[in-house]
């Protein structure tokens, strides 16, 4: 009987120590997962994001909030948007949501995501003539504002070096989208455009 009464003291023990353990590892990761969402849509994330990424080229990415969940991978951002470099918008959409997006890529240099869509979206694409950007022939050339965004500040050198960063993104879904496009010869605004089921690598 007292082997009996040791054995169930030390079970019970043993099983208050190994509770305690998965409370405390189980609020410690949703208290991190709360600290990460409210520093995700904080000002200082926003600058951190400026700093980090929008210098490095002449446009700029902003969005107005970013929430995921339940699991990590599946991203929602709010009124995302790309500004070309005089400020003016190329892409801006209601919502952007992303089933899978894959972290583990970001360690081999690969950006990629399944499962994505953009609701209500507004892409407008201009060309303009930029100082000091030629074509082959030494004319002046005309570049259309989603490339120059995407431009490092300053003088431009092509080294012939591949970019050291892939995409790959597939299961694209794009719903009620307007597209304008307007440069010196041509014109077009389309509405009410969908597309289904698309990739990009």
């Amino acid at each position: 009987m007292e082997q009996v009464r040791t054995l169930v003291g030390a079970t019970a023990r043993l099983y208050q120590r190994v509770s305690a353990s998965v409370i405390l590892t189980g609020a410690f990761v949703c208290l991190l997962y709360f600290l990460g969402y409210f520093l995700l849509n904080s000002t200082f994330a926003t600058q951190a994001f400026d700093t980090s990424v929008n210098r490095m080229f002449r446009g700029k990415i902003t969005w107005t909030r970013v929430s995921w969940g339940p699991l990590p991978w599946q991203i929602r951002i709010l009124e995302p948007a790309l500004l070309d470099a005089r400020g003016r918008p190329v892409l801006t959409a209601k919502t952007l949501s992303v089933d899978d997006f894959r972290i583990l890529d970001l360690f081999n240099n690969r950006i990629a995501a399944d499962g994505i869509t953009l609701d209500s979206p507004v892409i407008r694409l201009s060309s303009r003539l930029i100082e000091g950007v030629v074509d082959p022939m030494g004319q002046p050339r005309q570049v259309m504002n989603i490339s120059e965004m995407f431009w490092p500040d300053g003088p431009l050198y092509d080294d012939g070096q591949p970019s050291r960063t892939s995409l790959a993104f597939t299961g694209i879904n794009i719903r009620d989208a307007m597209f304008v496009l307007d440069t010196d010869k041509t014109a077009v605004i389309a509405h009410n455009l969908r597309l289904t089921d698309a990739r990009f690598d």
